[in-house]
């Protein structure tokens, strides 16, 4: 738990006070989550119970995954947490958990608890994140930027959101997460004018990224950016044989050397906000090391890092890093990469991932915010039909996605069970 927010600075609203949470708090806390997670039976699109931890989602045959306290322990006592409760009387109702990366100004909403049994439970989560989005802009840290996903979130608690002047950014589209129909979103608040006056924007989109970029500069109100041709592939590539590649699952060892590496500023490529690899993909000699966030019970993964020591085609080498994921019961994989870099974006791209999303002012360079792109890699390409009534721009980043999807495929959308198109 960050202790720099750790202060006695409340609100008191009527009967109910909305304060930073301590270590004093922690028993409290894991009884609220206790209360979470036996709501968490009803349908968490329709309830601001919740959610469940990211670890203890669903099993594959629907019955919940048991209540994981240390888990939730390790969290509130990390140094990156942040921690906002609502109490009434002498009982805990709601909590925000913060996640914070100093370095890039950057803030999630980990997770969002509410006693259900509580009157006025959706009021009180509300103005619980309007407390907390108040105290870290008058904290010494001052994000730029809070944003959260529906991994972690039900999609009724990110929609509220937008009440709040969060923007909707993209979708994640078969991820398992907090919403049944495997739909999940991202979105953002900006702070400090991140939008307006520290974006790089001195670069050319990637014509597949257009689309995606257009939804998200009219949700943002951004100003246009040039469209380039995307660069061609380097001529000696096709000479490269990619070496034999092994999967090494030592989350201990394989988070130390991680350390390591980035410390020593090894890795070519090292930035995926709050997540720490367990699995190490690298050849004999670790002349290539790809460092994955691989998480097995909804069977997701993100390539997080990368060290390479020898040429090799990136297009074979994010193919291969897929394929052993594949093997290792992933069934959806995520990567990031900056919206400026064309012929990275290229190589992603004809390795088989799709863009989702668009994430402006993501990366804090110096003085500046970078723009970032965000693929995926599902080897369920089933969509569940929308339930309820959800959000328009959603559906105009599924669209967009599906219509990539398409031309990659060289066919017709993906098909939902009954034989209906997604959209």
């Amino acid at each position: 738990m960050n202790n720099d927010f750790n202060c006695n600075f409340r609100v008191d609203s009527g009967q109910v006070k909305y304060r930073p949470a301590g270590k004093e708090d922690i028993p409290a806390l894991l009884k609220l989550s206790r209360l979470a997670e036996a709501n968490g039976s009803a349908p968490l699109n329709d309830s601001f119970a919740g959610p469940r931890p990211f670890e203890a989602l669903a099993k594959k045959d629907g019955s919940p995954a048991p209540h994981n306290p240390q888990k939730i322990l390790e969290e509130m006592q990390s140094e990156n947490s942040i921690l906002f409760a609502a109490e009434k009387g002498k009982d805990l109702v709601a909590v925000i958990f913060v996640l914070s990366e100093r370095n890039h100004g950057l803030c999630k909403i980990y997770r969002m608890y509410a006693d259900a049994g509580a009157e006025g439970a959706r009021e009180i989560l509300k103005k619980l994140l309007l407390f907390a989005m108040d105290h870290l802009q008058n904290s010494a840290f001052r994000p730029d930027v809070l944003y959260t996903t529906t991994r972690t979130l039900t999609l009724k608690q990110q929609e509220f959101t937008l009440d709040l002047g969060f923007k909707l950014l993209g979708i994640f589209p078969n991820v398992p997460g907090q919403a049944p129909s495997g739909f999940n979103g991202l979105t953002a608040r900006y702070f400090n004018n991140a939008l307006a006056d520290k974006r790089y924007t001195d670069f050319s989109l990637h014509p597949a990224i257009a689309p995606f970029y257009e939804i998200t500069r009219k949700e943002c109100g951004l100003g246009k950016l040039p469209v380039s041709p995307p660069a061609a592939p380097a001529e000696d590539r096709n000479r490269t044989t990619l070496p034999v590649l092994e999967a090494l699952q030592a989350p201990g060892f394989v988070a130390r050397r991680f350390d390591m590496l980035k410390e020593r500023k090894f890795l070519s490529i090292n930035f995926y906000p709050f997540q720490k690899p367990n699995i190490l993909i690298t050849s004999p000699d670790q002349g290539i090391e790809m460092f994955v966030k691989a998480v097995q019970e909804p069977r997701f993964a993100a390539i997080v890092a990368e060290k390479l020591d020898v040429a090799v085609d990136p297009v074979q080498l994010y193919k291969a890093v897929a394929l052993i994921l594949r093997g290792l019961n992933i069934s959806y994989i995520e990567v990031i990469n900056d919206a400026a870099d064309a012929a990275g974006i290229n190589d992603i791209l004809n390795a088989g991932y799709l863009p989702c999303a668009y994430f402006p002012a993501l990366k804090r360079q110096g003085n500046a915010r970078r723009d970032f792109v965000i693929f995926s890699k599902s080897f369920e390409r089933i969509f569940q039909p929308f339930s309820g009534d959800v959000n328009e721009t959603y559906k105009q980043y599924l669209k967009a996605y599906l219509s990539l999807s398409a031309k990659h495929s060289g066919g017709s959308p993906p098909i939902q069970p009954g034989g209906h198109s997604a959209v």
